[in-house]
């Protein structure tokens, strides 16, 4: 569709019992930004809640009607997103709303979803905008609106970037929890020093580990020893039983057999000497044993703690260093998908800035709109931007003309010129509100009425020289009449009377025909000024002067004074002492 001036478009607008807005009618024409101007409570942002109630096809103001009427509408005509005009009626009470639109050849639409579509209008202000960046929520609404403006192939691979982002992203998520895992253990299985000190004792341990159970070997061969010496010892026990035995039988025969007993007794006598012998010594191998063994079993006892100890710092150790290893696989695998996050990221960025966006050097950052790295917030982008920023976004979101933009306090002359410069480009109708303390009622001003004049104002003005007030007007038609209103009164085009619109400047008098005297005549003027000036203020500096020398004078005297009573005071004291 081709693009339209906008100072073209004739925009008529009727209010009836619309809150404030109790009978109203305004017809715009000529600029491509409109002030919706007044002190407060006389209907600004209602005549804005209107123009949006119409283009959305749905009323977002509770109790439209003007207090102490039943019922109300509105009736705008207005050029929807194929540049076509319609008339759209807006008919309510407290309780529920109607609309109807009409095209240009007669042609009544009345179904909600289709007048929606003639406008496909979006509207949203700068803070609505700034409350979207308040939320994870809002600035996925920011994000989809102005994904929406890319071309069809640059969605396309700007959603798979998206798609591979998630999924990187939740793989990183995972790979930071054991990380966050692996370090807590890391820190908890930390080895102490006393530890590392009982680390390096272990070797000696292990060897006397190893003695003692030689020695262990050696204490098993005796107690085998003992055992057969003890077997021994029965087997000659029964022989001397069994050579008793005999002595008892022969006992007898001991006549007749004295060389034979003589040389058995003599036989048993060695045999028990041998014995004796043999007992002797076992007794002190087994008492030794036994002394030994105790010994043996309390150090072995001592030994086997402080192995089971150690183990257990070996196995700490081993499982410190098994995690380090870990944490660096894990450090390795989430710097990876680190370093391909921020490469998608930088893929989906060069999208952004090789698109046709209406804001440059844009991107999204951890979710967060950036303009030129700072993010779209109220603590980092002024106000007066971000209006700026928000027109341009809209301008492209909305094919209809008519967009409302909000607060226009905050533009300096250049700002507007700036917003203005937006609406031209794009063939779009702003309208902007604005607090003008010094009405008594809302009036709409068009841009192109006041420029000139607010070029004026912005300028300095020399010395001895005041700066015109700027003059705006705007046709309003009421019932059977043309209206010309100008600084809030509504007048006959043939009278009309000129007052300031911006701020409470009286009409022009003998002092502002200086305006047109020479410029010598300034400079002799201000030269004249500056050197009264200097005067007075010589002559305040001298009286000053004048006035600290005897307020001096006069506390001296004060303290002479004081120094004399307190003397007297002294001597007194003194006297009445004695």
């Amino acid at each position: 569709m081709e693009k339209t001036d906008p100072k073209t478009i004739e925009i008529p607008l009727y209010f009836h019992n619309y809150k404030l807005l109790e009978d109203k009618r305004f017809l715009l024409k000529g600029s491509a930004i409109y002030f919706v101007q007044g002190p407060n409570r006389v209907g600004k942002t209602s005549f804005l809640n209107a123009l949006a109630a119409i283009q959305g096809a749905k009323e977002t103001t509770k109790e439209p009607v003007t207090r102490g009427k039943e019922e109300g509408y509105n009736e705008f005509v207005i050029p929807g997103a194929d540049g076509k005009s319609y008339t759209i009626k807006h008919s309510f009470d407290n309780e529920k709303n109607r609309f109807i639109a009409i095209d240009d050849e007669g042609n009544k639409i009345s179904n909600v979803t289709d007048i929606r579509k003639i406008f496909n209008y979006t509207h949203f202000t700068v803070g609505d905008w700034f409350r979207l960046s308040a939320t994870e929520k809002g600035r996925r609404q920011q994000k989809e609106i102005l994904l929406k403006l890319l071309s069809d192939t640059e969605k396309a691979k700007y959603g798979e970037l998206e798609d591979l982002e998630d999924v990187k992203y939740i793989a990183r998520t995972s790979i930071n929890r054991n990380k966050e895992v692996q370090e807590a253990t890391l820190k908890n299985s930390s080895i102490t020093d006393e530890e590392l000190k009982s680390l390096e004792n272990l070797d000696k341990i292990e060897k006397d580990l190893a003695k003692y159970s030689a020695h262990d070997t050696r204490l098993q061969l005796l107690d085998k020893n003992i055992t057969v010496a003890d077997t021994t010892i029965n087997k000659l026990t029964d022989t001397i039983a069994q050579i008793k035995s005999n002595l008892e039988a022969h006992e007898l025969e001991l006549a007749n057999e004295q060389k034979t007993l003589t040389e058995d007794l003599l036989s048993v006598y060695e045999i028990e000497k041998e014995l004796e012998i043999k007992l002797t010594v076992v007794n002190e191998e087994t008492g030794n044993a036994v002394i030994q063994t105790e010994e043996f079993d309390e150090l072995c006892t001592q030994l086997n703690a402080d192995v089971t100890s150690i183990q257990g710092i070996v196995y700490k150790r081993d499982q410190h260093n098994e995690t380090e290893t870990k944490l660096k696989e894990t450090n390795a695998s989430w710097t990876m998908l680190d370093e391909e996050i921020k490469g998608i990221r930088e893929a989906k960025a060069k999208i952004i800035s090789k698109s046709k966006l209406p804001l440059d050097n844009i991107s999204f950052e951890d979710g967060y709109l950036t303009v030129d790295g700072f993010t779209f917030t109220e603590d980092q982008v002024c106000e007066s931007d971000g209006i700026l920023l928000v027109a341009k976004i809209m301008s492209e979101i909305n094919p209809g003309p008519v967009q409302l933009i909000g607060d226009a306090s905050v533009l300096d002359f250049n700002r507007l010129e700036e917003l203005n410069k937006i609406a031209e480009d794009k063939g779009k109708v702003l309208f902007v509100d604005e607090v003008v303390r010094d009405l008594k009622d809302i009036r709409v001003v068009g841009y192109e009425d006041i420029k000139g004049d607010m070029k004026a104002v912005s300028i300095k003005s020399k010395t001895g020289v005041k700066a015109t007030a700027p003059i705006s007007k705007v046709v309003v038609k009421e019932e059977g009449k043309d209206h010309v209103t100008i600084g809030g009164k509504s007048k006959d085009k043939t009278e009309i009377n000129i007052v300031n619109p911006v701020e409470n400047v009286p009409p022009q008098s003998k002092e502002v025909e200086k305006e047109n005297k020479p410029k010598e005549d300034n400079d002799r003027n201000a030269g004249k000024i500056f050197k009264e000036a200097k005067e007075k203020h010589r002559q305040s500096l001298g009286h000053a002067i004048k006035e600290t020398d005897e307020f001096l004078e006069n506390e001296e005297k004060k303290r002479e004074n004081n120094k004399a009573d307190n003397t007297e005071k002294t001597e007194t004291k003194e006297e009445d002492l004695f």
